[in-house]
């Protein structure tokens, strides 16, 4: 007998029926649904397979696998998924988070319920991280100067206090500010699936975050080839945060953010159980279907080719007067246009002005040159 899955938040895909085929040959009956206002961010070939419904009743037999933050929070209030508690709460506070993975072993950034107590653990030249402790990405996170004392707090009592859309999506009601310790290293993030006790890592991908006015956005990513040989070592140490998460029953997708230290030690620093977000385009570029072909081991899955995502962000608050943007040679995508209103904190990938695919991986010199073309300023934005 079939598995019946209900995928949930099926916006974020393409290649569905390719997709619903794949799983259909490893027993798994699919479906597909999501909310109506994200019908206009789905192609034409893939709409029609989309139940576009607020009202989701499955069966007794069906089991939603949530693909955004809205369906995790649709897991945690109606029940009918696979996910176990401890990755579903996990999902919505990095408190827990951190702890279930430090029980296990793992190495997991220092928190600290004040400031004094930062202070007295920390180098007084680090940086610390406020965040919420139940949103996630970059809702809500400031990374400054352990020495800058009145922004620290300014930033604790913000995050405290922070009331928007995301929480309305996390079904959060209230938020706590945490402060971490802020990791130093590159920054790589992940997508896995988890089927029962098989687990897959689907994507891995490195990405060169920036600052901007204290909040980290994402301006490179790269998608890792399967073939690169620390691939295996990452993939050894995902699969151990997977095992301390997931129970033997489980069927879901997850999603991680991580440093690497020199030492060569992961520190996972974001979780949550759905697919990673804001990569679409690199995906689709690549023609690399991760959710049919790498997921069940197709003759695909050890391509070689490495690509690169390269997004344009606003330097400052204002509204755009000229959209000839300096974009370089790739596949394009332009998300802004003239008389559109930008932000000043660029956190979201869906604050982006335009992004621009390339196959391969920029060395480190590459990467410093056009971070600095990659903010848009004057005399685009006024």
């Amino acid at each position: 007998m079939s598995s019946k899955l209900i995928f949930a938040g099926a916006a974020s895909l393409f290649s569905l029926e390719k997709i619903r085929s794949s799983f259909s040959e490893k027993g798994f009956d699919v479906s597909f649904c999501d909310a109506p206002f994200m019908k206009g961010f789905v192609s034409q070939k893939d709409a029609p397979l989309i139940d576009f419904s607020d009202n989701l009743e499955p069966d007794s037999e069906s089991f939603v696998v949530p693909l955004t933050e809205n369906w995790i929070s649709w897991c945690i209030k109606n029940g009918n998924c696979r996910i176990s508690d401890k990755a579903l709460k996990a999902s919505r506070s990095k408190t827990l988070f951190y702890q279930l993975l430090k029980d296990s072993g793992h190495k997991v950034p220092d928190l600290f319920d004040t400031y004094e107590d930062a202070v007295s653990h920390l180098d007084p030249d680090s940086y610390i991280v406020v965040k919420p402790e139940g949103l996630f990405s970059g809702y809500g996170v400031e990374i400054i100067p352990l020495k800058e004392k009145e922004k620290v707090s300014f930033y604790m009592e913000k995050a405290s206090e922070i009331k928007n859309h995301a929480m309305r999506i996390m079904n959060v009601s209230t938020s706590r500010a945490i402060l971490s310790a802020f990791t130093e290293g590159p920054e790589f993030s992940c997508d896995c699936f988890v089927n029962k006790v098989e687990k897959k890592l689907l994507r891995l991908c490195r990405k060169k975050v920036v600052l901007i006015n204290d909040k980290p956005c994402t301006q490179i990513v790269s998608f890792l080839s399967p073939s690169l040989p620390e691939y295996k070592f990452f993939e050894k140490e995902i699969f151990s945060w997977l095992q301390c998460l997931f129970s033997e029953d489980d069927i879901s997708f997850a999603q991680f953010d991580f440093k690497l230290l020199p030492e060569g030690i992961l520190v996972p620093i974001d979780f949550a159980a759905r697919i990673g977000g804001g990569m679409k385009e690199l995906f689709q570029t690549a023609s690399k279907d991760f959710y049919s072909d790498v997921l069940f081991g197709s003759k695909n899955e050890e391509k070689t080719d490495s690509y690169t995502m390269y997004n344009y962000l606003p330097a400052f608050k204002g509204t755009i007067v000229r959209d000839d943007f300096p974009l370089v040679s790739g596949e394009k995508f332009v998300f802004k246009k003239k008389g559109d209103h930008v932000i000043s904190n660029p956190s979201s990938h869906a604050s982006r002005i335009a992004c621009v695919v390339q196959k391969g991986l920029p060395d480190e010199k590459k990467i410093q040159e056009l971070s600095r073309s990659l903010m848009l300023g004057s005399p685009w934005i006024i």
